[in-house]
This record gives structure tokens, C-alpha cells and sequence, in this order.
């Protein structure tokens, strides 16, 4: 499976609009290098829940399915 990445130009633009609590921050190189990566982790571990809870669903589905054909 194909996970999506957030790329860095998307991290630096939204790293200019930021801000903690009203105050801006000045992130620097590391900064940004470690928000890309911290949402990247963040996004592949979604996306294979998501997929988890799909394959969850479709063998209960099938299961049920087994049960309402055997009676």
C-alpha cells in the first residue's frame, strides 16, 4: 500500500502561519525536518488503522454472512 507523505514545502508554509498561543516561533531546519517526519509517522499509522478496521469489518462481515447462510 501507498501511504501519502507530507513533503516539506507543505511544512514550511504552514510553519509561517503557526503559532503557540498567539505568539510566533521561528522554526528553524530541525524544526521543520522533525514537524515533516513526526507527520509523516503520524499519517502512516492512521492509514494503516484505517486499513486494519476496513479488514476487521469485511471478515465480520463475512462471518456473519457464514452464520445467516448456514441456517
Amino acid at each position: 500500500m501507498q501511504i501519502p507523505q507530507v513533503d516539506r514545502k507543505s511544512v514550511e508554509g504552514f510553519a509561517k502561519i503557526w503559532n503557540h498561543n498567539g505568539v510566533a516561533l521561528l522554526l528553524n531546519d530541525a524544526h521543520i525536518d522533525f514537524a515533516r517526519d513526526f507527520a509523516n509517522v503520524t499519517l502512516r499509522n492512521f492509514v494503516q488503522q484505517v486499513a486494519q478496521q476496513q479488514q476487521m469489518a469485511a471478515a465480520q462481515a463475512a462471518a456473519a454472512k457464514k452464520i445467516v447462510e448456514a441456517q
